[in-house]
C-alpha cells in the first residue's frame, strides 16, 4: 500500500511537470486556439440559426437578419484569429490554412 502511494505521488509529479512545461511553451497557442474555435462557433452557431430559419423551424423569419449582421461582423475577426499561427499543435485547422497565408 504504501509504495502505491509513492508511485502515485511520483507520477502526480511528473505529469505536473510535463503539464508545467507544455502550459509554459504553450499557454499562448492555448489562448489563440481557443480564441480561434470560439469565433469560428460563433459563426457556426449564426449559419445555424439562418439555416433553421430558411428550414422553417424557426417561425420568426425577421432573425434572418440579426443573424446576417452577426455573421458579418463576426466575419470581421476571422483574420486576426488565425493570425497567431500555432506551431505543431493539433487542431481541427486544415494545414492549407498556414501554407498560403496570402490567400
Amino acid at each position: 500500500m504504501r509504495d502505491h502511494h509513492r508511485l502515485l505521488g511520483i507520477s502526480f509529479l511528473a505529469a505536473l511537470f510535463v503539464l508545467a512545461g507544455i502550459s509554459g511553451a504553450r499557454a499562448d497557442d492555448a489562448a489563440a486556439i481557443g480564441y480561434r474555435q470560439k469565433v469560428m462557433q460563433g459563426n457556426g452557431f449564426h449559419a445555424g440559426s439562418i439555416g433553421a430559419i430558411l428550414k422553417g423551424e424557426w417561425p420568426h423569419k425577421e432573425d434572418a437578419a440579426a443573424h446576417a449582421k452577426a455573421l458579418a461582423a463576426n466575419a470581421m475577426l476571422i483574420t486576426n484569429a488565425f493570425k497567431a499561427q500555432t506551431g505543431d499543435v493539433k487542431t481541427d485547422a486544415k494545414p492549407e490554412i498556414w501554407k498560403d497565408w496570402t490567400k
